[in-house]
């Protein structure tokens, strides 16, 4: 008997994390080396509802950005200012803009 496989709907949350990870590493060591300065800059949200099921565990339970999202990462690099965004893809011969 075999068996049908069952499709899983696309999980769109922690997209990009690995890379930003990578990038925070990499900036962490940058700036300990004295190569630039670089932070991530944080995702502006008003928090609406929030549950507590427990007095240690706190849920964001509704929420909303504040205002227009701007780029990711900001910084010096030799006297200059840079400005970033973190995009990552799985499709290796192209980066589509879309």
């Amino acid at each position: 008997m075999s068996q049908a496989k069952v499709s899983m709907p696309p999980i769109y949350g922690k997209r990009g994390m690995s890379l930003e990870e990578e990038l925070n590493e990499s900036n962490a060591y940058y700036l300990s080396h004295g190569v630039a300065v670089i932070h991530k800059k944080p995702t502006p949200i008003q928090i609406v509802k929030v549950d507590y099921p427990k007095r240690s565990a706190a849920q964001i339970k509704e929420a909303y950005f504040n205002k227009a999202s701007t780029t990711d990462y900001n910084g010096v690099y030799r006297g200059k200012y840079i400005d970033f965004d973190a995009k990552e893809t799985t499709n290796s011969t192209s980066f589509p803009l879309s």
